[in-house]
C-alpha cells in the first residue's frame, strides 16, 4: 500500500479542487436511467462530498461549485466486479479497476486475510484512497476433504466442523460464507443451517454432490461460475450427480471427461427452463464469470465479428496477466463446454434470473483486472442481453444483492457519488462503456489525465513485481 499512498500525494496535488470536501457540477450531461433505460438529456449533476447532491437544470445548484462541462457525455453508475480475488495486490488491481470505471468489488477468497478480511475491508472503505468500494468479503473458502488446504481453504469434514467454521468466520467480521465444490451434502446442509442461525449469507459454488435447486432452497444467495451448471440442465442429471457422490475422490481423468461430454450432449431445454424459473422464484443470483473460461478461439471469433471490443491493455499488464496459470485449454471439450455456458444466458434472461457481472480476476488468473469486466458485459450482450440488461448486472443488481440499493447502483439524488462519465451512449452499444471520459470515485473527479496516471501506476507496480 506504500505505492498507493505515495501516488495519492502526487495526484491530488494537481486535483485538489476536485476533492471530497468540494462541490462540483457536471454541466449539460446525459443521465442514463439504469431502471428504465431512458436518457435524461442536458442535465446538471451536482456532487457534494461523496454524494449526488442534485440532478436538475436549476442555476441555483451551480452556485459556489466547480463547473465541469460535460455536454454530449453520458453518466452511468460506477460498475461493480462481483467476483475478484485481490490477494494483496492492491497496488496493481485498484488503479486498473478505477481507470476502467469499476468502483465496487466483492472479494471472494484471500487466504492471507482469512480472519482479517473484515478489517481490511473497513480500512479500505474508511480510507481516503483512490480505490473501489469493498462491498463484501468472504475471508476464506469453505470446502470438503481434498487439496483445498493447499490453497488456503478451510476444510469441513463433519457437520460440527462446518458449524464451527461459520461461527468463527462470522465473528471475524466477514460478510458471507463461501461454499465450494467438495462439501459433502450433510456438511453443506449444516453450514446452510448455521449461516441462517447466525444471520450471515452464504454463496459460492454448487457442491458437486448437491442438486442446484436444493442449494437454492437452502438459501444460497449466489451461484458463482457456470462450470458445474450443465449437469442441472441435463436429462442425465441424477446419473451425473450420483457419479460425483460415488466417485469424486477416486475417478480418473477419463471418467471426468466422459461425464463432461455427457453434460454437453444431454442438455435439455425443458429441464433448463424449469431450473431457471426456480432460481428466479427463489431470488438466487447467478454470477457467470464467463470471461475466465473463454477460449482464445471464442475471443478471436467475437472480436472478428466486432461483438467484443479490442482492449488497449498496456503490454506490461497484458504480459503479467497472460503469464498466469489456469488459462483455458483449446481442446474440443472445453470449446463445447464454453458454448453450453453461453447458451445459458438466454435462459436466465427469459426466466428473469438476476445476473451479476464478475470476472474471477486475481493474481493467479488470466483476466486483466478492470478490462475484463467490459468483456463480460459485451459477452452478455452478444448472447442475448440488451445493453441495459447487461449494465444492470454491474450496477443495480449488485446493489440489490448487497442490500444497498438505497445508496448505490443508479444515478439519483442522495446516492453515493461512484459514477462513470462516457463519451458515447451505452444504450446504443455496450462497447461504449469502454469510452471513459472520467470516473468519479467516492466523490472525487478523476479526469483523463488522472486515469492515465493510474494506468502508469499499475504498469510500474507490475514492473517492480517482476524484478
Amino acid at each position: 500500500m506504500r505505492i498507493v499512498v505515495f501516488y495519492l500525494v502526487i495526484i491530488f496535488s494537481s486535483l485538489s479542487s476536485f476533492g471530497q470536501n468540494n462541490s462540483f457540477v457536471l454541466l449539460h450531461v446525459n443521465v442514463v436511467d439504469i431502471n428504465t433505460g431512458n436518457i435524461h438529456e442536458n442535465t446538471n449533476v451536482k456532487i457534494s462530498g461523496n454524494q449526488i447532491a442534485a440532478i436538475s437544470t436549476s442555476k441555483k445548484d451551480l452556485e459556489n461549485c466547480k463547473l465541469i462541462e460535460a455536454k454530449g457525455k453520458y453518466i452511468i453508475p460506477g460498475l461493480w466486479d462481483m467476483h475478484v480475488h485481490i490477494r494483496g495486490r492492491e497496488d496493481i488491481f485498484f488503479p486498473m479497476l478505477i481507470m476502467n470505471g469499476i468502483t465496487g468489488i466483492r472479494d471472494m477468497h484471500n487466504p492471507k486475510r482469512c480472519y482479517t478480511a473484515g478489517k481490511w475491508r473497513d480500512s479500505i472503505n474508511n480510507s481516503n484512497s483512490i480505490a473501489p468500494r469493498i462491498g463484501a468479503v468472504a475471508g476464506c473458502i469453505v470446502d470438503g476433504p481434498g487439496d483445498g488446504r493447499n490453497y488456503g481453504f478451510l476444510v469441513a469434514n463433519t457437520e460440527q466442523e462446518g458449524r464451527l467454521i461459520v461461527d468463527s468466520l462470522k465473528n471475524s467480521g466477514v460478510d458471507f460464507i463461501k461454499v465450494y465444490n467438495l462439501l459433502a451434502p450433510n456438511v453443506y446442509t449444516a453450514i446452510a443451517d448455521e449461516a441462517k442461525k447466525q444471520k450471515i449469507p452464504f454463496a459460492g459454488h454448487i457442491p458437486l454432490r448437491m442438486d442446484a435447486v436444493d442449494c437454492a432452497v437452502a438459501g444460497q444467495k449466489s451461484f458463482e461460475h457456470l462450470e458445474n451448471f450443465h449437469q442441472y440442465c441435463s436429462t442425465k442429471k441424477d446419473e451425473i450427480i450420483q457419479f460425483y457422490r460415488d466417485s469424486v475422490f477416486i475417478a480418473k481423468n477419463e471418467d471426468f471427461e466422459r461425464i463432461a461430454w455427457l453434460k454437453v450432449n444431454s442438455f435439455d431445454s425443458a429441464t433448463t427452463t424449469l431450473l431457471c424459473n426456480k432460481l428466479a422464484e427463489l431470488g438466487t443470483f447467478v454470477d457467470p464469470t464467463l470471461v475466465i473460461d473463454m477460449p482464445e478461439r471464442w475471443k478471436k471469433r467475437l472480436t472478428d465479428e466486432k461483438l467484443l471490443s479490442t482492449k488497449d491493455v498496456p503490454s506490461e499488464l497484458a504480459a503479467w496477466f497472460g503469464s498466469k496459470k489456469e488459462i483455458p485449454s483449446e481442446d474440443d471439450l472445453d470449446f463445447d463446454l464454453f458454448r453450453a455456458k453461453l447458451k445459458m444466458i438466454s435462459y436466465f434472461k427469459r426466466a428473469k434470473v438476476k445476473l451479476l457481472a464478475g470476472t474471477d480476476m486475481s493474481a493467479i488468473h488470466r483476466p486483466a483486472a478492470g478490462y475484463s469486466l467490459h468483456d463480460e458485459l459485451e459477452i452478455f450482450v452478444a448472447y442475448g442481453l440488451t445493453p441495459l440488461e447487461a449494465l444492470r448486472t454491474a450496477t443495480i443488481n449488485p446493489a440489490i444483492f448487497l442490500k444497498r440499493q438505497d445508496e448505490l447502483g443508479s444515478v439519483e439524488k442522495g446516492k453515493l457519488a461512484d459514477l462513470v462519465l462516457l463519451d458515447a451512449n451505452p444504450m446504443d452499444d455496450i462497447k461504449n462503456t469502454n469510452k471513459i471520459f472520467a470516473v468519479i470515485n467516492r466523490g472525487r473527479y478523476l479526469d483523463r489525465t488522472a486515469l492515465d496516471s493510474l494506468k502508469m501506476q499499475a504498469v510500474q507496480a507490475v514492473l517492480i513485481k517482476s524484478d
